[in-house]
C-alpha cells in the first residue's frame, strides 16, 4: 500500500533544513518575466514572500488550470507593479501571511476560478489601479485569523471589477474584516458586499 507524503515546507516542497522566511529576504527583485504554469493543478507561478526593498515589476503569469499566479508578494517597503495573472484558482494569494503590509499597483487579474485575491495577514493589503474580470463573484476573500495582531484590511482603490454571471462581489460574512473601497467600478452585479 502507498501513503501520501507531504513536504516539510508545504509552499514549495523545499529540501530538508530549508525554511521559507520572508522577514529576512531583502533587496530582491523579479522584473520583466512571463511565466506559464498552466495545466499543472498544484503549480504556483511566482512564490515570492520578501521583506524590505524587494519588488516584483512587469511580470505576467499564465496560471490556467493551476493553483495561483502569485503566492505572496513583497511587503514592508516593497510590493508589486504592473503584474498580470490569467487564470488559476487564485490570482494573488497571500494566504501564508507574515507580509506586514503589501501594496500592488497596476494589476490585472483575469478569469480566476475561486478568488482573484485571497489574503490572510495582520496588516492591510492595498491594491491601486486594477482590473478584475471573473465569471462570478466573490472576487476577494479576507481570511479570518484567530491569532491576528491586526485586522487584515483589504484596500482596493481606483479599479474595476467585471462579473460575467453575477454574484456578490465581496463576501465578507465569515471573516467580517474591514474592506475599504474607493473609486471602484463594478459591472455585472448589484450586490457589492
Amino acid at each position: 500500500a502507498t501513503r501520501s507524503a507531504e513536504p516539510d515546507e508545504p509552499l514549495l516542497g523545499n529540501p530538508p533544513n530549508f525554511h521559507d522566511q520572508p522577514n529576512i529576504l531583502f533587496h530582491s527583485e523579479l522584473r520583466g518575466i512571463d511565466f506559464d504554469c498552466g495545466g499543472n493543478p498544484g503549480a504556483i507561478g511566482v512564490a515570492f514572500r520578501a521583506a524590505q526593498e524587494s519588488s516584483i515589476e512587469n511580470v505576467r503569469v499564465v496560471a490556467t488550470g493551476a493553483t495561483a499566479g502569485f503566492r505572496g508578494i513583497p511587503g514592508r517597503n516593497g510590493g508589486a507593479a504592473n503584474v498580470e495573472v490569467e487564470g488559476g484558482r487564485y490570482g494573488i494569494d497571500l494566504i501564508d501571511g507574515g507580509l506586514a503590509g503589501t501594496t500592488a499597483v497596476g494589476v490585472r487579474l483575469l478569469n480566476q476560478t475561486e478568488r482573484a485575491i485571497r489574503t490572510l495577514d495582520f496588516c492591510p493589503f492595498v491594491m491601486v489601479g486594477f482590473q478584475i474580470v471573473k465569471d462570478h463573484g466573490p472576487v476577494a476573500q479576507v481570511v479570518d485569523r484567530q491569532w491576528s495582531m491586526g485586522d487584515g484590511t483589504l484596500c482596493l482603490v481606483d479599479g474595476s471589477i467585471e462579473l460575467r454571471r453575477g454574484g456578490m462581489a465581496f463576501d465578507n460574512i465569515v471573516a467580517a474584516k474591514t474592506v475599504y473601497l474607493r473609486n471602484l467600478y463594478v459591472k455585472g452585479t448589484t450586490e457589492l458586499i
